[in-house]
Parts: structure tokens; sequence; C-alpha cells
């Protein structure tokens, strides 16, 4: 679903949706990029953050840019009151995200696509 992709990009980068996309390397030269959206969750005690997607560009991966991105980003969003941090990896998750100390929920998510 590109146009759908594209649609939501769209929204982050215009403000009409909760959430915002941050660059991950120098403004002048990114190297990759982060989409965070919030939304707020009595059971979080208030906002809460899931990054949808980390992208670093293939050539400068490894390099532990994506965890020190991360890590920036979940002081910033801690200090801005933010409760949780939610990631949505397909399979076992990186060790550098357990290193983080991101563990797994113990809630089973289920999505409903409308």
């Amino acid at each position: 679903m590109p146009g759908a992709r594209d649609a939501a990009i769209a929204a982050l980068l215009s403000g009409e949706a909760p959430g915002a996309l941050y660059l991950v390397g120098p403004p002048s030269s990114p190297v990759g990029y982060m989409s965070v959206s919030f939304g707020h969750s009595i059971s979080a005690g208030g906002t809460e953050a899931h990054m949808d997607e980390v992208y670093i560009r293939p050539s400068v991966r490894r390099r532990g840019m994506a965890g020190e991105a991360i890590s920036t980003l979940t002081k910033m969003l801690s200090q801005h009151g933010v409760r949780a941090l939610h990631v949505r990896i397909p399979g076992e998750a990186p060790r550098f995200l357990t290193r983080m100390r991101f563990s797994p929920d113990t809630a089973v998510r289920l999505t409903r696509t409308l």
C-alpha cells in the first residue's frame, strides 16, 4: 500500500497526525530516520510513544547509530512526559534493544486493519 504509506508520512510531516519523523545523523546529510507516533494510555499512566520504523542507510549500519539515536530519543521523550516507548519488532528483538532495557510485553497485541 504505497499510497497509504505516503499519506501517513505526509500526515506526520504536516503535523496532522500525532507523531514525528526524527532524522538520524548530521542535519546536512542524515543517514536514517525514526518514525514515532503518540497516544494516550491509561495503563501507561499518560502519553505513550510507538516507534514504527527505524531506518539506517545500509552502508553505515552496525556502527551504533540506531542505538545512539534511540537512546537520545528515549531521554527526550521522558523529559517531555512520555511514559512508555513501544517498539514493534517482527521476530526476535535485536540485542541492542534488550541492552537498552526494552523488554517483551506480557500483553498480546491484536490488530484489526480498518
